[in-house]
């Protein structure tokens, strides 16, 4: 079992702040919730856009843009779900410092459900980005 340092976390914590600041897609939500509101038409619109930058926290997003488009979905979507709720990327109106046990209720699930779904994401990010504690790409230190 992978057990995550603080610099994952804090690094997660900075995809959520990147997502309020509209780095992922002109004010969507997520590179997820453009797909589906646009029917996956991801251009990103007229000539006088500004060139898109390439960081680790577009890296995150298109990771997970990624696991909810896999099978089974609908499972795979709660997964993406739970990690932004867990960092605050999205809410469903609860306080900022509502307890993970206080989030799962809200969505229908357990917190034993709620953890795995949260454990789920973050292997699946710390694979597919190839997050390591020394050298390559996105180093965490």
């Amino acid at each position: 079992m992978k057990h995550y340092n603080k610099h994952f976390d804090a690094l997660l914590n900075d995809w959520a702040d990147w997502v309020h600041r509209g780095g992922n897609s002109g004010g969507f939500q997520s590179v997820l919730h453009k797909m589906i509101e646009t029917g996956c038409m991801m251009s990103s619109g007229g000539g006088g856009s500004s060139p898109e930058i390439h960081t680790i926290e577009a890296d995150i997003e298109a990771a997970l843009a990624n696991l909810a488009s896999t099978k089974p979905h609908d499972l795979n979507l709660m997964r993406v779900n739970v990690l932004r709720y867990e960092y605050g990327a999205k809410t469903l109106g609860w306080s900022s410092d509502a307890t993970q046990s206080e989030k799962a209720h809200r969505v229908g699930i357990s917190l034993r459900t709620y953890k795995r779904h949260l454990k789920h994401c973050k292997d699946h990010l710390f694979t597919t980005l190839k997050l390591n504690y020394k050298g390559h790409s996105h180093e965490i230190k």
